[in-house]
């Protein structure tokens, strides 16, 4: 039931909470395309007693955040948007790796940070992106004892019946390791030896890390391609055939750049939008904050060129605190010209970003981000209060709604 005729101050009231939703603001603007920030959030979460942080592994989602907290007194993915915290909480244990496929389905370690994955007991929670189905999977008894930090993106569905790959790195074994997920378990699993990452490094040997990555993305051609990051050398991308053996594997060169791109800080993306293929990596002067997209080559027949990589956005807004040398960063497609830029900064911020084409640079899809009640009395609630309520809605454009209602 809604009534007509609020007192000035309840409408203050509404207009007060509106007024704390920030718009859209112009970050950057080069190469045809311009990144905005949409909005950030700096209360996330503290630091931890050793300097690192407790909430080290997340991606953004439907204008949300995904973080997983192994804190002892914690263990969950905490879930925030951008007036923080939402109350929504998925039960997860000690590990730091925290993950998610293309269709945004969860993968978390349960294990516990740092030591190396065990065959003994559950490692893996398996949660479907709406919550309906969570599934844990213990590792097979020949799985290697690898130290693993973090985790990249999966390909496909792990709940489909098609599936999908998660692969990793390991700081104490040359080598990478993939689980094929299907419907929800573990279907197979299989090695792959890394040393042509080296080859095409030109080192000896791959300088291998805990904190690498290997980013499963869809490229503009539809094929599936998966990107080994390592903090301090240039990203290989690489294909799998029918037997699990590499094909195409290639450097992409961001050193011509002309910046120091990663540094030591953890933290890369990558997307197609409108027919070409883009890449997202932290960046000087502020890498462990700021980051750069750039657009990937392509060949005469349409296929990824790795030697020509051009800046098309950046953002170099420092934050200010302790180095966290993590810098998270994924995309979501927005419409057919614009992705949203998700971004994790541990201890920092979070932040969602829209990267379009000029021309198709507007503002956000006014999509509804959070609502809340306020009271005569001023009392605001994520629920309505019996009596008269003020139903403020925040959009993701930074506009707000205020409707009058009763709630009995």
């Amino acid at each position: 039931m809604r009534k007509a005729g609020l007192t000035w101050a309840v409408v203050l009231l509404g207009l007060a909470a509106c007024v704390a939703a920030s718009a859209a603001t112009a970050v950057s603007t080069t190469g045809g395309m311009t990144l905005a920030q949409d909005w950030k959030y700096t209360g996330v979460c503290p630091y931890d007693n050793d300097g690192w942080v407790d909430m080290r592994q997340g991606f953004g989602h439907d204008n949300r955040f995904y973080i997983q907290n192994k804190n002892a007194g914690s263990q969950c993915i905490a879930v925030y948007d951008q007036n923080g915290a939402t109350g929504m909480c998925y039960a997860t244990g000690l590990g730091s790796n925290f993950t998610h496929d293309w269709a945004m389905n969860m993968i978390v370690r349960l294990g516990q940070y740092p030591l190396a994955l065990r065959v003994d007991t559950p490692e893996l929670r398996l949660i479907k992106a709406d919550g309906s189905m969570v599934t844990d999977v213990t590792l097979p008894a020949d799985c290697p004892a690898l130290r693993t930090d973090y985790f990249g993106t999966a390909s496909g569905d792990i709940f489909s019946s098609e599936g999908g790959t998660l692969m990793i790195t390991s700081m104490n074994e040359d080598r990478i390791y993939a689980m094929h997920f299907k419907e929800g378990r573990l279907e197979r699993h299989f090695n792959i030896d890394h040393q042509f990452v080296a080859r095409l490094q030109g080192d000896a040997q791959l300088h291998t890390g805990a904190e690498d990555v290997i980013e499963a993305w869809r490229a503009a051609d539809g094929t599936t391609h998966y990107t080994y990051v390592n903090p301090t050398r240039n990203p290989v991308d690489f294909m799998l055939d029918d037997c699990d053996s590499v094909t195409g594997a290639q450097a992409i060169d961001v050193h011509q750049l002309g910046e120091q791109v990663c540094g030591t800080s953890c933290g890369f993306g990558a997307f197609a939008l409108a027919g070409a293929n883009y890449v997202m990596l932290s960046s000087s002067p502020n890498w462990n904050d700021g980051f750069v997209v750039a657009r990937l080559g392509a060949t005469g027949t349409g296929e990824i060129d790795g030697s020509t990589v051009t800046v098309v956005a950046r953002h170099d807004n420092a934050f200010t605190g302790r180095t966290t040398r993590l810098n998270w960063l994924n995309a979501e497609p927005r419409d057919s010209a614009s992705v949203y830029i998700y971004q994790w900064n541990p201890g920092g911020y979070i932040a969602r970003y829209t990267l379009a084409a000029e021309a198709s640079a507007v503002a956000p899809v006014a999509t509804a981000g959070s609502v809340t009640y306020v009271t005569p009395a001023g009392l605001v609630s994520p629920t309505p209060v019996p009596g008269v309520n003020i139903e403020v809605t925040r959009y993701t454009d930074g506009t707000c709604q205020r409707v009058k209602m009763l709630a009995r």
